[in-house]
């Protein structure tokens, strides 16, 4: 099994999903566990899927001290599920 897990300090823009794609490509990867995404679940929802991830599960991150802290997202490919 590839996995990779990784602290992203925040999915909030396309550089950085662009980046995170770019690191992908270099290796096939069943699994891939994303901390630190600073987004809602929705986003993270979205992310994954751009990631071309079709399964996964995500919690979102903490927005009740007026910014937004934490959030972590688990994706897997069908095969693993």
């Amino acid at each position: 099994m590839r996995l990779l897990s990784y602290n992203c300090r925040g999915l909030g823009s396309k550089r950085a999903v662009r980046a995170l794609k770019s690191l992908l490509r270099q290796a096939s990867l069943q699994v891939v566990f994303l901390m630190e995404t600073k987004q809602t679940d929705e986003e993270n929802e979205e992310v994954r899927k751009e990631l071309g991830f079709p399964e996964g599960e995500s919690w979102p991150a903490d927005t009740t001290r007026g910014g937004r802290a934490g959030g972590l997202s688990i994706c897997w490919v069908e095969e693993i599920g």
